[in-house]
């Protein structure tokens, strides 16, 4: 295989991959179809009424920004918030590693390498495309 072929592959598994992210994305936030309202409230507020806090947390009412002092320190979500979080989180880590697995791959090459490679790939595959509607419109 040529560098250039090698570089097209490459190219085109960010290509691939991005559009995996966006996917991964639309997907989050078809998620989140409801706004829950957070009230914030001091700790010694909280305490006394963490029975109904969390109930009202259960029942998908609300969610609860605890301070101590002025600082936000905790929150109280429902545990599906809490899976949704943590599905996010892994979501967005395996899309970080994507784009470190990219990085690597391309780690040889200067900025302006890759720029002249991009530029030479977008050509190459723009004729190949014009030459297939010009072989479909005389076909």
């Amino acid at each position: 295989m040529e560098q250039g072929e090698g570089c097209v592959h490459k190219w085109y598994d960010v290509v691939r991959r991005s559009a995996a992210i966006t996917a991964n994305v639309q997907k989050a936030l078809h998620m989140a179809t409801t706004i829950i309202p957070t009230q914030r409230m001091k700790f010694t507020e909280a305490r006394p009424q963490l029975s109904e806090l969390l109930n009202r947390v259960y029942d998908r009412e609300m969610r609860v920004m605890i301070s101590k002092g002025n600082i936000p320190v905790a929150a109280i979500v429902s545990v599906d918030d809490l899976e949704r979080l943590n599905q996010l989180d892994a979501k967005r880590e395996a899309d970080f590693e994507i784009f470190r697995e990219i990085g690597e791959a391309f780690a040889d090459q200067t900025p302006e390498e890759i720029e002249a490679n991009v530029d030479r790939i977008v050509a190459e595959v723009r004729e190949e495309m014009r030459r297939e509607r010009l072989a479909g419109k005389t076909t």
